[in-house]
């Protein structure tokens, strides 16, 4: 009696294995629209007579630091908005403005993110979008 309905449920678990289409469907995802700065506009190609390629991150050498040998850095992202390479120097007031969101940045709170040294020269690296 054991064997026999032990027989059967072998037959069944075959059957039911055989049964149907063996390939695996893939499950759809649907695309996920992300946020942007300004979604419904465009930024504009210039802004405060600088235009929108000459904009790029800022840049600067970390040297002489006991905590690591020589590096350039890139700060690239805006922590306002979350753009990435639009930054630009404006010369009357001497702050970096975002080119998205047009908030300032001051250079006296930019430090190296492992030693936390001020650079002595920042500039803006225009990099190719």
């Amino acid at each position: 009696m054991k064997r026999t309905i032990g027989a059967l449920l072998i037959l069944a678990l075959g059957a039911c294995a055989s049964s149907g289409d063996p390939s695996i469907v893939a499950k759809p995802h649907p695309k996920i629209a992300k946020a942007g700065i300004l979604p419904s506009k465009e930024l504009p190609e210039e802004r405060d007579g600088v235009p929108k390629d000459a904009t790029g991150a800022i840049m600067f050498i970390c040297a002489n630091s006991d905590k690591h040998e020589d590096k350039e850095v890139l700060i690239s992202r805006c922590p306002s908005c979350s753009e990435t390479n639009y930054f630009y120097m404006d010369h009357h007031t001497s702050y970096y403005v975002c080119f998205a969101c047009t908030k300032t940045l001051d250079p006296a709170v930019i430090k190296c993110p492992d030693c936390g040294k001020q650079p002595r020269l920042l500039r803006t690296r225009a990099i190719n979008k």
